[in-house]
């Protein structure tokens, strides 16, 4: 008799598959479970041009495109076998799946990242997210764009999609009427919320550009209601740059107070409110207008020292000759 013994060699797969959640332009890094040996190598596969190989131990694939292998990173112990992939400044190309495996006596491992970068806040049309303000103690963050403010709820562990609120705040029907005569009804005759400062804990002031015509707006982000301040001094373009701050200490009125530093209709200055004898704001004091006390300035921040308000700005030198045009870096008190 004739004895024919075939020998089949299988090679078992063992898959185990995580998404992660992530934003364009950070960086994430993979972490591979499985340590590499004598006769092994950790292999790492990613999206581009369907599982591609990206890196072979602690090499990288150099025949990847320039501006993906310029943002891979091997993160390698090789004393304990471990090596693991970082990417960094993540873009949209960057989505999809990665695989880091090892084949031990036939049998190849294998770890499966989904790597998903989604929008917290997704528009059709250009909405400029610019504001954004955090509540830590009620894991809220309140974002100000145009025409609208968005209340977040952020969670220790992100989940997608986000729950948010969208508040309307549109532009008064005058005003954008107005504006529309003199500039583009998109972007600059709109409403886009300059401002964002927590009065109270559950209470944040708003200022938004309203066509031209700078108001403000008090948010209880409790419940969603809001009322209107009226006009105040805060930047009617939506691309200047300008601060604010909020000092929480209580005057006689048992307000607090709100400062802003910023060009107002051609007018650079800082400003405070002025209280009439019934606690209500019935002006802003000015400081000096004149270019030769500040011109062009470009406001950087704000902060509160003991009892100080510093205004951090940059603008065009007065003191040397106009013909050199220098920008010097200031600050206020």
């Amino acid at each position: 008799k004739m004895w024919i013994i075939f020998c089949v060699v299988i090679t078992f797969y063992s898959v185990h598959t995580n998404t992660v959640y992530d934003f364009v332009g950070s960086t994430v890094t993979f972490k591979c479970p499985y340590v590499q040996e004598d006769y092994t190598k950790v292999l790492w596969k990613g999206p581009y041009g369907g599982q591609t190989v990206y890196a072979h131990s602690n090499h990288r694939n150099t025949y990847l495109p320039s501006d993906l292998y310029n943002r891979l990173f091997i993160i390698s112990n090789s004393s304990f076998g471990r090596y693991n992939l970082q990417i960094v400044n993540l873009q949209h190309s960057d989505e999809g799946e990665y695989r880091c495996s090892v084949t031990y006596n036939e049998t190849t491992k294998t770890k499966s990242f989904n790597l998903s970068l989604p929008a917290l806040l997704q528009s059709l049309t250009p909405s400029y997210y610019r504001h954004l303000k955090l509540d830590p103690s009620s894991k809220k963050l309140i974002v100000g764009h145009m025409n609208y403010v968005s209340i977040v709820d952020i969670l220790d562990i992100p989940q997608f999609p986000v729950n948010y609120t969208h508040i309307q705040f549109p532009s008064e029907a005058n005003k954008l009427n107005y504006c529309t005569l003199s500039k583009e009804k998109i972007p600059y005759c709109q409403n886009h919320i300059r401002v964002l400062e927590f009065r109270t804990d559950d209470t944040v002031i708003l200022c938004g550009t309203n066509a031209d015509s700078p108001t403000g707006f008090e948010l209880n982000i409790t419940d969603n209601s809001y009322i209107s301040l009226g006009s105040v001094p805060c930047a009617n373009d939506p691309f200047d740059n300008f601060t604010t701050i909020y000092i929480r200490d209580q005057n006689q009125y048992d307000k607090g107070t709100m400062y802003y530093g910023t060009t107002l209709h051609t007018e650079a200055t800082i400003f405070r409110p002025i209280y009439d004898s019934d606690g209500r704001v019935r002006e802003y004091q000015k400081g000096v207008i004149s270019s030769n006390w500040m011109k062009d300035p470009q406001f950087v921040g704000s902060f509160s020292l003991k009892e100080s308000v510093l205004f951090f700005f940059r603008e065009t030198a007065t003191e040397i000759d106009p013909s050199e045009h220098k920008v010097y870096s200031r600050v206020a008190k």
